[in-house]
């Protein structure tokens, strides 16, 4: 058997027996009791004499709920509350609840204060009309806590707190009641819907609106600065095509000033060549009459002499021709006319040359020279007939025809070369012959005569 006994602090541990002890109640009076408190803690008991009990101070809830309640406007409602009751903490309200819960636990006590509380609830909402009970619950609540707080509080116990959870009624009243707020709660909140749609709307409208202008505006601007853009590039374009037209210009200036002076480079040089072509002409003339001069001393070589003298002369005056021809054509002007002059100058010193030469010739070297050349005429004039392979002859046996009418033919054409040779040249090689011949006998000593 223990000697030392605990409770915890939500205890009240009531020690029965021992020596009897005089209590104070609250209103001032004095009593004998056998019993002791201790609330938390611990306590000596003596065994076989003193008894432990405990007190729970625990909160504890009660649900309430009430049915057929006449209002004060002759209405059947129902409600449902709640509460929360517990015993007090000082030692008048746990003896008065130790007399009358000690043994009974906390339904004894939940039981007791749902009857308490569910009369004053009654009570409260009997004495109210239902507009009131329902816009009115908490003074209502207050009401039924200070009226059960009298009649439990006899008991020990207090009443934490109340409160209604629902009130019902069997014909709808409360709901009828409703409806005309909830119609005008629908219709404030139609037309606050609609407002605000309307404001929603007005305002969209508005913001648009000024999202429009703000577009247009950075259009404006964008349009703008675009055209001062573009005018600026224009004006930029403008100028780089001035500087670049300036630029080809002045290389074309240049181009056409460098050309300019090649072109009058090109032309000194032609012209300087054309002058040192025409020195060496002049030299090779004069270095030819001599070498002709010095021919002339042997009369039997002066035709071949002449003959090849006269072909390179030809031959170089063609080439000074082609010169002359292909400076013309390079330069303009006086290239041309130096060209003309040079050809002109050369053609001159070779005539003259020629004349000086045929002037220093004797009738002999003439003669010689005619009498050379008659072979190849008469070489040239039978040479188409070695090409025959074959000749039919026509003709009688009396000697007319034949062979020798052939030898007669040409014979005949190499006879009239003297001719041929006096139309072109007015020299009469018969004539030339005579004077030959007569001069050679004039010549011959007396004896030779004979």
């Amino acid at each position: 058997m223990r000697l030392y006994h605990t409770a915890g602090p939500n205890e009240v541990m009531i020690i029965t027996g021992g020596a009897t002890r005089t209590v104070v109640e609250p209103d001032g009076t004095k009593r004998s009791v056998g019993y002791r408190i201790r609330i938390g803690g611990g306590a000596l008991v003596l065994p076989w004499l003193e008894s432990v009990s405990f007190l729970p101070l625990d909160v504890f809830t009660v649900k309430l709920k009430v049915e057929r309640i006449f209002t004060a406007n002759n209405v059947i409602i129902g409600a449902e509350g709640q509460g929360q009751v517990k015993i007090k903490g000082d030692e008048p309200s746990i003896r008065l609840a130790a007399e009358h819960f000690l043994g009974k636990g906390g339904e004894a006590i939940q039981s007791v204060a749902q009857e308490v509380i569910e009369g004053y609830m009654r009570a409260a909402l009997g004495q109210r009309t239902i507009e009131e009970i329902i816009r009115d619950q908490e003074p209502m609540a207050s009401h039924v806590v200070q009226r059960s707080e009298a009649d439990l509080g006899r008991m020990g116990l207090s009443v934490l707190s109340f409160s209604f959870k629902e009130i019902t009624d069997e014909q709808g009243f409360i709901a009828a009641l409703a409806e005309p707020r909830v119609a005008q709660v629908k219709r404030d909140a139609m037309i606050a819907r609609a407002e605000a749609e309307r404001d929603a709307m007005v305002r969209t409208a508005q913001l648009k609106q000024e999202g429009d202008i703000t577009k247009l505006r950075s259009e404006e601007e964008v349009l703008e600065a675009t055209a001062k853009f573009e005018v600026k590039r224009a004006s930029q374009q403008a100028e780089v095509n001035e500087r670049r037209a300036e630029a080809d210009v002045s290389y074309d200036l240049q181009r056409l000033q460098i050309q300019k002076q090649l072109k009058e480079r090109e032309a000194e040089v032609q012209l300087l060549e054309k002058r040192k072509a025409i020195e060496v002409q002049e030299q090779e003339i004069v270095r030819r009459e001599k070498e002709l001069e010095a021919s002339v001393k042997r009369p039997a070589d002066a035709h071949s002499y002449q003959a090849r003298l006269e072909a390179e002369i030809d031959a170089y005056r063609k080439e000074l021709d082609g010169k002359g021809k292909a400076a013309w054509i390079r330069v303009e002007g006086l290239a041309e006319a130096e060209a003309i002059r040079a050809r002109g100058e050369a053609e001159a010193h070779a005539m003259a040359a020629r004349a000086d030469s045929y002037k220093r010739y004797n009738q002999a070297a003439l003669v010689e020279m005619f009498v050379k050349v008659l072979p190849e005429l008469a070489r040239a004039v039978s040479e188409p007939l070695s090409k025959v392979e074959k000749i039919v002859m026509v003709g009688g046996g009396n000697g007319d025809g034949g062979i020798s009418k052939l030898t007669g033919q040409i014979a005949a054409a190499v006879a009239q070369v003297p001719a041929v040779v006096e139309t072109l040249t007015g020299v009469n090689l018969n004539r030339l012959l005579e004077g030959v011949v007569a001069s050679s006998q004039k010549q011959l000593p007396p004896d030779a005569e004979k």
